[in-house]
This record gives structure tokens, C-alpha cells and sequence, in this order.
């Protein structure tokens, strides 16, 4: 996984997280 990769992530797991959403609850 490429540094912008792993970025990307983790801006959306932030995302998720501002949702409300669940991170790993589903694939």
C-alpha cells in the first residue's frame, strides 16, 4: 500500500467516524 493509499483511508475511516459509521463492520 502506497503512502497516498494509506491516506486516502484514513480519511475516509475519519469520514465514517464523523457519520457515525462503523469502520471495520463491514467490507
Amino acid at each position: 500500500m502506497t503512502q497516498d493509499e494509506y491516506a486516502e483511508m484514513l480519511s475516509q475511516a475519519k469520514e465514517q467516524f464523523k457519520q457515525g459509521t462503523p469502520l471495520f463492520g463491514k467490507d
